[in-house]
């Protein structure tokens, strides 16, 4: 590899750990906080950057503010603090 490649893996490799991290830390918490909200429901899938979830139809609302509060929280964790900025859909 030149030393022309190494600034560019150098200046994303952080932030690349970071999100990671995160997405993994996001998981395990919304998980959590799911069960201590009493909402049934399950984490079935990552894909790329969203995370896929299956609830009760009647539990969905209060699930989508469980879920972003949980990621939310998950970014503002540590000194490698990262603003999240998430969109919560429902499907069908």
């Amino acid at each position: 590899m030149s030393h022309v490649g190494r600034p560019c893996i150098l200046l994303h490799t952080r932030p690349q750990g970071s999100s990671s991290d995160v997405v993994k830390l996001a998981m395990v918490r919304t998980v959590a906080a799911l069960r201590g909200a009493g909402i049934r429901g399950r984490l079935l899938s990552m894909v790329h950057d969203e995370l896929v979830f299956e609830v009760e139809a009647g539990d969905a609302e209060r699930a989508a503010g469980v879920v972003q509060a949980a990621m939310e929280a998950a970014g503002r964790l540590g000194r490698n603090a990262i603003g999240v900025q998430l969109k919560v859909r429902r499907g069908g």
